[in-house]
């Protein structure tokens, strides 16, 4: 008799087991539970068959992937080719067996096992897949002869153009350079680099990595994994600007090449939908169809996971692939290490300073501003959907900004979790922006404070967990720069007093924790798109809502057609003042108050402005790429910084991926270490937040107690910011290092 067990910690059992499996796939090895679960966040549910004797006749790994957005899978596996039941006959339709119940007590859409050979079951099969198989011969040569004249010269005429071939795992970066692009033309969400990351530590030399360049420049590229005598293609992409040189065709070639070197016997060229142009193009190269007979049980006919056909996925695929053909030609791109700075800049011109920079074309933000002002197209729908996909939320809500955000985030947890008959009782950190207060206040809220970690800018926990011990209910954290925290740990200390975090990532665009983005993590989670933030509209906010809190009654009301103006007014000044070369101008005039860290009155929320909506579609490519660029820049900086002891960097948690919004340093003396201030101002370097939080009026007349927070005290001492943005160049770079060498 046949009895299923959850897989416990034997996982070298379990891969033994695998190992020795004759139907078994690269998909079936225990380390993607850990994938799965630490970088994507689905729950695994990974199943055992054994004997009577205990001994292990079959194994089933399955994953649930939930959105209340896209619908519940239980799926075996989810992102991959395979992975269903693989064993003796009678292990492998008990294991089906027990996937069918399992689907049905959860009451998931769909339950698909990803099998590769046929399996007799009563389960209905899908043929929307299918895979190409080629048997490579002994030599390259051989290979090479047996292709048509005309493929043969498509790869030759890769090969005159130049173009060279690397295989590594340090091919990861440019890989995935390479990839997000063409994803991003195809209008497909990458998985993330963390995943990609992951992949290659977890299994090692069996993952292979492959990129074409012309020049220094990746153009082609793709990856994938060795089983046995197999090699699996897994996901490979080229930019379409050198399409005429036919890289593709050289990748190809190339990693066929390569397997023949490693022995490998059978190439998989990797899923696809039967009769489409990519089934096409994997045919040409001699390899034969084997249809994908994947498994699949629904108790509401639902045949697929999502695809683009769905509404939702329509929205976000067409914004990012029709970005307007303006927005399109600004792409963001690091400055060339060749290119020297400004004249201006070299002789200290008064009007030359690096500014806060979000990327916005001009060209977009005067479009926007017509289309707002003439009220012709209202664009918040197709945005409130497009987020919603993004953050992976159930509900979204646009605002005018995100302090508006969060005080409605506020109101939200407080009706979630009910009165009580008390005052609201809300835990801010004491080191934070300013309008995190400026919220509390709106929502009419009593303050607890609570220190922060100096070397992580994340949570203390044990004072987090003492405010709540005298009695705050709603936590509000906010990552400051991109750092991410661990939210896990957050989420831990939150439910052993019942409480609930409110996820405040106003500065977390381009930023991850375990592969999700920041925004995406709490039952609440406010963005902001105001300026100086990773995806900006000039003003505006947004409040997502997952699982059951209820988020608004009613539509806020809308900010009028001055609201209008000033916000086309911000978003074309932005783009037209937003430059090394006068930015200058406008920061020397007060009354405008750039770069000053400010108290703001409260304002009841409104609904986003149609200019606001309008340029978030135009801007969303460039703050992905810019997202990109701040890693770049932050990366490079730190790299020449590391000997210098005095300045302390930041310390992301395991799992967390930096956004880098600003390089955040901590000085013994902050701002007053560096000898030059006018060159620190020029180059963009600024102090962090001037007091805690405590130190306001404002806060100080509602705080439930007085005290001290040390970290926070001493993050207002020592921590400046630098920044990472695509306008600073290596001249900026050199002058940012020549400055913290230099500290009086």
């Amino acid at each position: 008799m046949i009895a299923i067990a959850p897989l416990d910690g034997t996982v070298s059992a379990w891969d033994a087991f695998v190992a020795s499996a004759p139907d078994s796939t690269f998909c079936h090895l225990s380390g993607w539970r850990d994938i799965m679960t630490d970088v994507l966040g689905h729950e695994c549910l990974y199943a055992v068959a054994c004997d009577d004797a205990g001994e292990w006749r079959g194994v089933l790994p399955l994953v649930r992937v939930r959105s209340h957005l896209f619908g519940d899978y239980l799926l075996s596996l989810p992102f991959l080719n395979a992975g269903g039941p693989v064993g003796e006959p009678e292990a492998i339709a008990t294991l089906i067996e027990h996937a069918v119940g399992m689907a049905r007590r959860m009451k998931v859409d769909l339950m698909e096992l990803r099998t590769r050979h046929h399996i007799d079951s009563a389960l209905p099969v899908s043929h929307r897949k299918t895979t190409v198989r080629l048997d490579l011969p002994a030599s390259a040569d051989a290979l090479f002869q047996s292709f048509p004249a005309k493929l043969r010269s498509q790869v030759r005429r890769a090969q005159k153009e130049g173009l060279q071939v690397r295989f590594g795992p340090d091919q990861l970066d440019a890989f995935y350079e390479v990839f997000t692009r063409d994803q991003r033309r195809l209008g497909t969400p990458a998985l993330s680099h963390a995943f990609f990351d992951r992949v290659r530590t977890t299994f090692g030399d069996r993952v292979v990595f492959g990129v074409v360049y012309r020049g220094a420049q990746p153009i082609a590229a793709a990856h994938g994994w060795v089983w046995r005598d197999e090699y699996e293609m897994k996901a490979a992409g080229s930019l379409r600007e050198y399409s005429r040189i036919a890289p593709s065709m050289l990748l190809y070639w190339a990693f066929l090449e390569h397997m023949i070197g490693r022995g490998v016997r059978v190439f998989d060229f990797g899923r696809c939908t039967p009769n489409n142009g990519n089934h096409r193009f994997k045919l040409q190269w001699g390899g034969a169809d084997v249809p994908l007979p994947w498994l699949h049980w629904s108790p509401r006919n639902v045949a697929t996971t999502p695809s683009p056909d769905r509404p939702a996925l329509q929205v976000a695929s067409a914004v990012w692939r029709h970005a307007p053909r303006a927005t399109a030609a600004m792409t963001v791109l690091p400055v060339p290490q060749t290119r020297t700075a400004p004249r201006g800049a070299a002789r200290g011109w008064p009007w030359h300073q690096l500014p806060v920079h979000s990327p916005v074309a001009l060209g977009a933000a005067w479009r926007s501003a017509r289309l707002g002002l003439r009220a012709r197209e209202d664009s918040r729908p197709r945005v409130r959907a497009l987020v919603r996909v993004l953050y992976q939320a159930d509900d979204a809500v646009l605002l005018g900004s995100g302090t508006q955000a969060l005080t409605l985030a506020l109101r939200a947890a407080a009706t979630a979790l009910g009165g009580g008959g008390g005052p609201l009782v809300v835990a801010l950190p004491a080191y934070a922006c300013y309008d995190v207060a400026t919220a509390a206040v709106a929502a009419n809220a009593r303050i607890a404070l609570y220190d922060v970690n100096p070397t992580t800018l994340g949570p203390d926990l044990a004072s987090l967990r003492a405010t709540l011990a005298e009695g705050a209910r709603i936590v509000v954290v906010a990552p400051l720069y991109g750092m991410p925290v661990d939210w896990d740990a957050i989420e831990r200390c939150v439910e052993r007093f019942g409480a609930l975090a409110i996820e405040d990532a106003a500065q977390g665009h381009g930023a991850f924790w375990r592969g999700r983005p920041l925004g995406s993590l709490g039952r609440l989670s406010v963005l902001s798109f105001s300026r100086g933030k990773g995806w900006t509209a000039g003003r505006g906010g947004a409040l997502l809502a997952r699982g059951d809190v209820p988020v608004v009654d009613g539509t806020p009301p809308e900010c009028g057609s001055m609201g209008e103006v000033a916000v086309a007014l911000t978003a074309l000044a932005q783009s037209a003042l937003g430059r090394p070369g006068t930015y200058g101008l406008p920061a020397a005039m007060p009354w405008l108050h750039l770069g000053e860290t400010r108290y703001r009155e409260p304002e009841e929320p409104r609904a986003i402005s149609r200019t606001a909506a309008a340029l978030l579609e135009r801007t969303l490519p460039l703050a992905t790429r810019e997202a990109e660029t701040r890693r770049a820049n932050a990366t490079a900086l730190l790299g020449r910084l590391r000997s210098h002891s005095d300045a302390c960097t930041i310390l992301p948690p395991p799992g967390g991926t930096p956004g880098y919004l600003r390089l955040p340093l901590r000085l013994p003396r902050g701002l007053d270490a560096l000898a030059d201030r006018s060159l620190a101002r020029r180059v963009g370097v600024a102090a962090g937040y001037p007091s805690t939080l405590a130190a306001l009026p404002q806060v100080r007349q509602r705080l439930v107690r007085m005290g001290r927070w040390p970290g926070a005290e001493e993050l207002v001492r020592e921590l400046v910011t630098l920044p990472t943005h695509s306008l600073v160049s290596e001249t900026n770079r050199e002058a940012l290092v020549g400055l913290l060498e230099r500290e009086v």
